[in-house]
């Protein structure tokens, strides 16, 4: 029987940081339905204590209807959250409170990779490939 795992990885475009943001996942999902705006937020601070976050806009990006990394995606928001769960829930055709659509994968990661200040989500070949945090 054929098996395919893969991995979607949360991708984001922060100048000047130069090591690794911690993001829960009850901080992404707060990002992905819009209620984490910036980057210097209280609750993203608090998960990266002395890391002197910008205070710069988040610019969520994400796949539009129909996407298999939108499913595996929500599910792990909808685990994460509750909040997330009922507003959103576990699904391929979300209906994201906010954010900029990118049709493929490919899109996803040089958007983020171009955008200061965005927030995506990918496979995680694509964040490997192209060298993003």
């Amino acid at each position: 029987m054929p098996v395919v795992l893969t991995g979607i990885v949360p991708i984001y475009n922060l100048p000047d940081i130069h090591q690794d943001l911690r993001l829960s996942g009850e901080v992404l999902a707060a990002i992905f339905l819009g209620d984490v705006k910036v980057w210097n937020a209280s609750q993203i601070a608090k998960l990266n204590p002395g890391m002197d976050l910008p205070s710069l806009p988040i610019q969520v990006v994400n796949r539009p209807a129909g996407k298999g990394s939108n499913y595996v995606f929500t599910e792990f928001l909808s685990k994460a959250s509750s909040k997330f769960r009922t507003e959103v829930g576990t699904t391929p055709s979300p209906k994201w409170p906010v954010g900029t659509a990118a049709e493929r994968s490919s899109d996803m990661a040089e958007w983020v990779k171009s955008t200061p200040g965005s927030i995506g989500y990918v496979e995680y070949q694509y964040a490997a490939k192209g060298s993003i945090s």
